[in-house]
């Protein structure tokens, strides 16, 4: 299963896109549509929206890896574009201990909703 163009949407609803470094809700620099930028990576003068759309596509490829091998069950496209949206915006170590998704894998889908 891959995420679809309905739930990349929900990502950038929940990530802003910004063309110039800032600080994320952890104090880490960040760019684009919530990319965390890695030592090495020189974006002080700022990227192009084309730019921030590379970047978010390149980080999404470790995201869904990440929630296609934590997942033991199947679910609906909707539930799968939540979890990756889930993963990555709080990183797969932690998506890999949630609640929500050890309720996605015992088939409680209503705990995981209210959990997520």
């Amino acid at each position: 299963m891959t995420i679809s163009p309905a739930g990349i949407a929900r990502i950038k609803h929940y990530e802003a896109c910004s063309l110039v470094i800032y600080d994320d809700q952890a104090g880490l620099p960040t760019i684009g549509w919530g990319h965390l930028i890695k030592p090495g990576e020189d974006f002080s003068h700022g990227i192009t929206e084309e730019q921030a759309e590379a970047l978010l596509s390149a980080d999404l490829g470790p995201t869904l890896a990440g929630v296609d091998a934590c997942l033991e069950v199947e679910v609906t496209q909707d539930a799968y574009d939540a979890l990756v949206s889930l993963c990555f915006n709080i990183g797969v170590n932690a998506f890999r201990k949630s609640t929500v998704l050890r309720r996605v894998n015992s088939g409680d889908l209503i705990g995981a909703a209210e959990a997520f």
